[in-house]
C-alpha cells in the first residue's frame, strides 16, 4: 500500500468529510449566513446547501469577527476562488470583479453579475471589509 492510500475505505470517507466540514465554515456563521442568503450563493444563486460554505470577506480577527456582515454564502468553487483574489465584489456597482486569467474562463460568466444581498440590513456585507479583500487581491 502507497503512504497515501487510506487505511481502509471508511478512514478515507471520514478524511474527506472532516475536510467538507472544515471548509463549510464554523456551523453558527454558517447557518446564520444560510438564513441570511435563504440558502443560495450570494454571487450564483446556486441552493444546493451541501456545497453552500461560510466566507470570511477578510480574516474575522478584531474589527471584522463572525458576523454575517463579514461574511458571503459562496458556492464551495466560487468560495476558494475568493480566497484566492480571483473573485472580489465592486463595491461602487456591488458587483462581481474577476482576475483576467478568470475572463479567460467559463467564469467570464459571473463578471459584472450584481451581489445578492440579505434582506435584513444588519447581514448585509460590510463594504469595507469588501473594499479591503479586493485591494487586498489587486482588483
Amino acid at each position: 500500500m502507497q503512504a497515501s492510500e487510506p487505511q481502509n475505505s471508511k478512514d478515507g470517507r471520514q478524511a474527506i468529510i472532516n475536510t467538507i466540514i472544515k471548509r463549510r465554515g464554523d456551523s453558527r456563521f454558517r447557518n446564520a449566513l444560510l438564513q441570511a442568503y435563504e440558502s443560495r450563493c450570494a454571487i450564483t444563486s446556486f441552493n444546493a446547501v451541501d456545497v453552500l460554505e461560510a466566507a470570511c470577506i477578510v480574516p474575522f480577527r478584531g474589527k471584522f469577527p463572525h458576523h454575517p456582515s463579514n461574511g458571503l454564502l459562496l458556492r464551495a468553487d466560487i468560495h476558494a476562488l475568493f480566497d484566492l483574489g480571483k473573485i472580489a465584489i465592486d463595491t461602487g456597482s456591488m458587483s462581481v470583479v474577476l482576475t483576467e486569467d478568470l475572463m479567460q474562463t467559463s467564469y467570464r460568466l459571473l463578471a459584472g453579475r450584481p451581489l445578492r444581498y440579505p434582506k435584513e440590513e444588519e447581514h448585509r456585507p460590510s463594504n469595507e471589509a469588501l473594499d479591503l479583500h479586493r485591494r487586498s487581491a489587486g482588483l
